[in-house]
């Protein structure tokens, strides 16, 4: 790995329920950014999350994790490198028979040999970084959805982890409440130091919180650049973007969301017909 480099992905495949969802992924995350990754639905992000930080196993592939394969861990090794990262899951992923300072604490309980009262302490750090301090003794079912996201956020930055994923956290946000996740996570990425790797399709929130980007469509990475040049391929005059190749017009679309383009040509003419009739559309070559 390059001295400024924590995560290397590496050849990554991955096939779920007979479909392919990664082909040959490569993509690196360097130290103490923000790497936003894109793509539209089923264009494999989530999946491609998951397995840097060792939800699931590739079918081919490696992904190189603060030094180490994980792919290649026993699962006893794989829970001590999870130690070194946080996760912050869509739902927020509460334990609800909890509380959320109950929850904050957990991984606190589970993996440091830390005082009860040190914990308490760094539990209402964490709490108060998030606004939910006086909301500590709550359960989850108590509080709204932005609160059990922050609320989220906490219990994933309670070890001080060197890493934070983080899978659509504004999902279902009001833009006050995603606002204060991207303050978060710039924070944590600022004030902490941490890499954070984000997936979302929220256009507002990415060009917030990134550094760089990365664009999977179809399984595959179609760009990894800085913030700057996607902003500069999105606010493209129309004219300019004639000459943009298929790659960059594709990603031009999905960030301007345009009905028109590289990625609405797709499908193949026949298909709907084949489905309906078992036959080929009226006037196709019999080939």
């Amino acid at each position: 790995m390059s001295d400024d480099s924590v995560i290397r992905v590496r050849g990554l495949t991955k096939t779920l329920q007979g479909q392919p969802v990664l082909r040959g992924v490569d993509l690196d995350v360097k130290a103490g950014e923000v790497m936003v990754i894109l793509g539209g639905s089923g264009s494999g992000k989530s999946t491609l999350l998951r397995l840097m930080f060792g939800s699931i196993k590739p079918d081919e592939g490696a992904v190189n994790l603060l030094g180490t394969n994980i792919c290649a861990l026993c699962d006893e090794a794989l829970d001590e490198a999870r130690k070194r990262i946080g996760v912050l899951f869509q739902s927020g992923a509460l334990f609800s028979s909890k509380t959320i300072r109950e929850n904050v604490a957990l991984p606190l309980r589970e993996h440091t040999n830390l005082r009860p009262d040190v914990i308490d302490a760094i539990v209402k750090v964490k709490l108060e970084m998030v606004g939910l301090r006086e909301h500590a003794d709550k359960r989850p079912a108590e509080l709204s959805g932005g609160m059990r996201k922050r609320a989220g956020f906490a219990r994933a930055i309670a070890l001080d982890p060197k890493i934070l994923f983080c899978d659509e956290p504004s999902a279902g946000l009001d833009p006050v409440r995603s606002a204060e996740l991207d303050r978060l996570i710039r924070t944590v990425s600022k004030n902490m130091g941490a890499t954070c790797v984000v997936v979302t399709h929220e256009m507002d929130s990415a060009f917030t919180i990134a550094d760089r980007l990365a664009m999977l469509d179809q399984g595959r990475i179609v760009a990894v650049r800085e913030r700057a040049w996607f902003e500069r391929l999105r606010d493209l005059p129309a004219e300019e973007a004639r000459s943009l190749n298929e790659g960059e017009a594709l990603v031009r679309q999905f960030l301007r969301g345009e009905l028109d383009g590289p990625l609405s040509r797709r499908g193949d003419p026949e298909a709907f017909a084949r489905d309906l009739f078992g036959v080929r559309a009226r006037g196709a070559s019999a080939g």
